[in-house]
């Protein structure tokens, strides 16, 4: 049900079907022009949904509260794909601090919001705290280099995070050093994918020469048009 405009009577009854669904364990209503409401009713039918992605709608105050609710009272939430940030930050770093010592969610996709480094450190405090989360994919966020500093000094210490996707920000030299640093102590992180930021060919260069920064970096700087089929 990906890219359509659903009413708010149509998501009701969706919401109504979740709550006595025993079968259903994937919902996707990416890009669906859902509204604070609308997915505030989604997201607390949601219990028993394994993969949950409502990313490029509009969430507000309810919808995140619904969201932190789900965080708890769900044993089986795994995959959650959201649009928080795009209202106001305040949302972000309320689900980022619900989240840092949930248990379920394996992957996050907070894809396309506006967090900006003013949520730099609940973002940091939540990646020091969590220790389920395998994937966080932050791409095109306006994270910039004090966010890079927040999430690289929480990469110190996680040892559950596998794949961080950072691409399409304003992260400069100065962040992506903090991540190359990072980087050089966490040995768990596979895969971090940050092309397409505000850094030149000179950072790309010090990554590529680096061996093993070559196999678990994807880096292009801006003027490149290196494209990444990994997310």
């Amino acid at each position: 049900m990906n890219t359509n405009f659903i009413k708010h009577d149509s998501v009701i009854s969706v919401s109504k079907a979740l709550l006595v669904n025993k079968t259903l364990t994937e919902l996707s209503l990416t890009h669906s022009n859902i509204k604070d409401e609308s997915a505030a009713a989604i997201i607390s039918a949601a219990i028993g949904i394994k993969k949950l992605c409502l990313g490029l709608n509009e969430f507000g105050d309810k919808s995140t509260d619904a969201a932190l609710s789900l965080l708890k009272i769900s044993r089986t939430i795994t995959k959650l794909h959201l649009k928080i940030g795009r209202v106001r930050n305040k949302n972000l770093k309320t689900f980022l601090d619900g989240l840092a010592d949930n248990t379920t969610v394996k992957e996050l996709r907070l894809t396309s919001n506006k967090i900006t480094d003013e949520s730099a450190f609940p973002l940091g405090n939540m990646l020091k705290a969590n220790k389920t989360l395998q994937k966080l994919n932050l791409s095109n966020s306006r994270l910039g280099n004090k966010s890079a500093k927040f999430i690289a000094e929480a990469l110190e210490t996680n040892t559950t995070l596998v794949e961080l996707n950072l691409g399409k920000n304003q992260i400069g030299h100065e962040g992506a050093m903090f991540l190359y640093r990072a980087l050089e102590i966490n040995k768990t992180i596979a895969l971090l994918d940050i092309e397409y930021n505000k850094y030149d060919d000179s950072t790309e260069r010090i990554f590529k020469e680096n061996e093993e920064m070559r196999k678990r970096v994807i880096v292009a700087y801006t003027s490149n048009k290196i494209a990444s089929s990994h997310y």
